[in-house]
């Protein structure tokens, strides 16, 4: 084997690994997030991201619901009545000091935690 040889598999090798350790960091950040669930200013619910809980339904008022989804990759409304659809467009969340808001109907889901290899900060 040829010394260019040898640089040209670690110039091959180097890269697939680095990635292959982002995409796992990225995968399995949420194990030390816990999402905080308050209805009408109180904390009803606490659970981890990585409980494995499919969907949380609740009832607020008389008539109004929300449809929390927990997937492998982040926490996301799924459904609500309310007439903003604010909450359901909001998107997926998995970063600690993320929030779902609903103010409709007065829910707030906050992540908490520490993420490990995650991002610290996001600048605009």
């Amino acid at each position: 084997m040829k010394k260019a040889d040898f640089f040209i598999i670690l110039i091959i090798l180097l890269p697939a690994l680095a990635g292959a350790a982002f995409l796992y960091v990225k995968n399995n950040h949420h194990e030390n997030i816990v999402a905080e669930i308050y209805i009408a200013g109180g904390l009803n619910y606490q659970i981890p991201l990585s409980a494995g809980h499919d969907d949380i339904l609740i009832h607020t008022g008389e008539e109004g619901y929300n449809i929390l989804r927990f997937e492998a990759d982040g926490v996301y409304m799924a459904e609500a009545n309310c007439k903003s659809q604010t909450c359901v467009l909001s998107g997926k969340f998995s970063y600690p000091g993320q929030m779902i808001a609903c103010l409709p109907h007065r829910i707030l889901v906050r992540l908490t935690g520490k993420a490990e290899g995650g991002i610290d900060a996001i600048a605009y």
